[in-house]
């Protein structure tokens, strides 16, 4: 986990771990918080990361996790305004040319579902099944 804030960060590590328990378990070694704690986590080797931060960083954050390699599923919006939407599609050709997943997930309910329904997360299956966006 990452975030550029250290109190978020345990906030929302505590909020995983009572909501799961046992299924969640983020070691102090998989938590990086500063503005540079993205860097910190791709050198990890990851093979996935789900960005849930707010809009403005994504772009940048993108392009790092598509060069070191990273599948990546981005909640929208993926940019917010026109440079940062041109360096997500330049990202995501870069992915589809090293065969990486690259998508967006909607967080809110659409077309009549509940919210955080059918993710893969949750253990729903069909990424595109339930408001999921898969490629640019």
């Amino acid at each position: 986990m990452a975030d550029a804030f250290g109190d978020r960060l345990e906030a929302s590590r505590k909020t995983l771990k009572q909501k799961f328990g046992d299924q969640v378990n983020v070691e102090d070694r998989h938590c990086f918080s500063g503005f540079d704690g993205y860097k910190r986590l791709l050198d990890t080797g990851v093979d996935v990361v789900l960005m849930a931060e707010p809009p403005h960083f994504r772009p940048m954050h993108i392009e790092a996790s598509v060069e070191a390699g990273v599948h990546v599923f981005a909640e929208k919006p993926m940019a917010v305004d026109a440079p940062g939407v041109r360096r997500v599609l330049a990202a995501g050709q870069k992915a589809r040319e090293k065969k990486l997943s690259f998508g967006q997930r909607v967080r809110v309910a659409v077309w009549g579902e509940q919210p955080g329904s059918g993710t893969a997360a949750a253990g729903g299956g069909d990424w595109g099944a339930s408001g999921d966006r898969r490629g640019l």
